[in-house]
């Protein structure tokens, strides 16, 4: 896999998108609930394009995937799994809306 960092939402589907098989994009795709790729999938970029970073890199990377509407007590992540999962999330959406 690549383990370059991804400076952008749209980078980082690309890298996704690169290092991903077409079988496992349509795992993802149909699977009922993304925490199975926890150890897998989000361990990956836990451990390549999170833990790597300084802790002011790390806050800048985690905030490209803050979302507004994400819970009623604000945007903020407060762990990397958080990230990971929601890293998963969006890029699932993105093929689903990508087909």
């Amino acid at each position: 896999m690549d383990n370059r960092r991804p400076q952008t939402k749209e980078e980082c589907f690309a890298l996704l998108d690169a290092m991903l098989s077409e079988e496992d994009k349509n795992e993802l795709k149909n699977c009922e609930d993304t925490i199975n790729y926890h150890f897998t999938l989000g361990m990956w970029i836990r451990n390549n394009w999170i833990y790597p970073l300084k802790d002011y890199e790390r806050e800048s990377f985690m905030k490209m995937f803050e979302d507004e509407d994400r819970s009623p007590y604000g945007s903020h992540f407060i762990h990397p799994d958080e990230v990971s999962s929601t890293i998963i999330d969006k890029y699932v959406k993105y093929l689903i809306d990508k087909d």
